[in-house]
């Protein structure tokens, strides 16, 4: 058990250093990375190279500053569980996100055979959103007492003395 959590704190301090090679080495030829429904790469990826590819290749194109930093390391038999919290900036909209995370380590022959991702994919979606220009915006003049909602709508706005 102390071996697997050491080998997930060496998994996030590579990733923290950018040393992916590094974190696809814990993983077993046949590990199934399980990336939550919603988040940017929801799906199933099996083996290292579909992890690199689906996944690390993606963030390091598409985030500014991605961390995944453990705040606690549970470990019970071949399972060690990692609560922390993600943050980044999506590059396309220049929007940054914090959203708790709970890593599912499993370990097997080879090492990880399974990772399973939890976190709230709305925090994320967030930040891939683009601002939406507003609509239905009017810039009218509220009805005075007495007066109909038309007959506002068929009046030029008054600009005060001395605007353009």
């Amino acid at each position: 058990m102390a071996g697997h959590k050491d080998t997930i704190n060496a998994v996030y301090a590579a990733f923290a250093r950018g040393d992916i090679p590094g974190v696809l080495a814990a993983l077993a030829p046949d590990c199934r990375w399980t990336e939550a429904e919603g988040f940017p790469y929801g799906g199933t990826y099996v083996g290292p190279q579909a992890v690199l590819q689906n996944v690390f290749m993606r963030i390091e194109s598409e985030w500014s500053g991605f961390a995944a930093v453990p705040e606690r390391l549970v470990a019970e038999g071949d399972t060690v569980v990692a609560l922390g919290e993600y943050s980044g900036t999506f590059k396309a909209t220049g929007k940054h996100f914090r959203a708790p995370m709970v890593h599912v380590w499993t370990f097997g022959a080879g090492g990880v055979v399974s990772f399973r991702q939890h976190t709230d994919t709305v925090l994320v979606q967030r930040a891939l959103q683009k601002p939406r220009p507003l609509q239905g915006l009017c810039l009218q003049k509220p009805p005075v007492h007495g007066q109909s909602a038309s007959a506002v709508h068929s009046a030029p706005i008054q600009r005060a003395a001395g605007s353009t």
